[in-house]
């Protein structure tokens, strides 16, 4: 399933039902919460639709505002009733994503019993700017996954976000969010016999790669698995046992920590079965693991400023 194309700008969208709430967390520094509540629409599939407008938002911030004033600022939270599993889309008029802006939010939370979204107001200017009309929001399920992501994320949730656009020539997608972010949490229970060290975030690539995402932890908690990106793609719960490659780590003090780190990619080993825990590191390889850590795009790097970085080694891309 994906958006559909429209040639020209839509119009307001109709307000669906929704109530107001304004939360306060313990925290007295933290902002406060304006929280829309809505029930979505289903079309024959099952799928849900929410129509967000202007006159929505500048009222759940008004509300918040009679509540609690500027000082620590105003996050908005859209609650969407809704734990079908279906596809899910949030349609947004751009004067519904302008009165965000306007107002300065902290940020705009997502909130479905399938998935969360975080987008703070970087990213909303982001998006903004990337929109000429109104903007869509897309969480759609992706099930019977194969090939390596069948082995990675095997049955575990799977998400295609996709944020898109309407304008002139049809509908666009907006792909990247630039310097800004986008924190997704995607409910999971661990499955019988899982560590939380083993689980952490993967994205698919257009071409079908999973790729591990270093910035990706489970909450035990709140029973998420988050992950922080800049880019919209297919997101998933990855899950590699603990030690099941390394076999020269089972009883050393930073096991734990290896196997985090290698399952995101951040280190690798010193062969596909052992990892050489007291093996001293390369400056090279120190920065590699750092970059990867920064989440650096190492294509667009290319070596040239030190005569003694070998330019096809894997780590001179990170030292550049």
């Amino acid at each position: 399933m994906r958006p559909s194309s429209s040639d020209n700008q839509r119009s307001e969208p109709a307000s669906p039902a929704a109530s107001v709430d304004v939360r306060r967390e313990e925290d007295p520094f933290s902002p406060v919460t304006a929280v829309l509540t809505i029930v979505p629409s289903k079309d024959p599939e099952g799928n849900s639709r929410v129509s967000v407008s202007a006159g929505q938002v500048s009222a759940a911030i008004a509300e918040a505002l009679r509540e609690a004033g500027t000082e620590n600022g105003i996050t908005v939270a859209i609650e969407v009733q809704d734990d079908s599993g279906k596809a899910l889309s949030i349609g947004f008029s751009r004067g519904a994503f302008q009165a965000l802006v306007d107002a300065g939010v902290k940020e705009l939370r997502i909130s479905v019993a399938s998935l969360s979204l975080k987008l703070d107001l970087e990213a909303l200017e982001e998006i903004l700017a990337q929109s000429p009309g109104d903007v869509d929001i897309s969480i759609i399920p992706v099930r019977n996954l194969s090939g390596e992501a069948g082995t990675v994320i095997g049955t575990r949730p799977a998400y295609d976000i996709i944020i898109s656009h309407a304008g002139n020539g049809g509908t666009a997608q907006v792909t990247s969010l630039g310097e800004a972010g986008i924190l997704i949490a995607i409910p999971y229970v661990q499955g019988e016999g899982e560590a939380v060290n083993g689980l952490f975030g993967v994205y698919i690539d257009a071409n079908g790669n999973v790729h591990p995402i270093e910035s990706s932890w489970y909450d035990p908690v709140s029973g998420c698995l988050v992950i922080t990106t800049n880019h919209l793609s297919i997101y998933g719960v990855g899950y590699e046992a603990p030690s099941a490659k390394f076999t020269d780590i089972t009883n050393h003090w930073a096991k734990e920590a290896i196997d985090y780190v290698a399952g995101r990619g951040l280190l690798s080993g010193a062969s596909e079965t052992i990892f050489s825990p007291d093996a001293p590191m390369t400056r090279g390889e120190l920065v590699m693991t750092l970059g990867k850590l920064a989440g650096v795009d190492e294509k667009g790097y290319n070596p040239a400023a030190f005569t003694d970085v070998d330019p096809t080694s894997t780590y001179a891309p990170y030292v550049e």
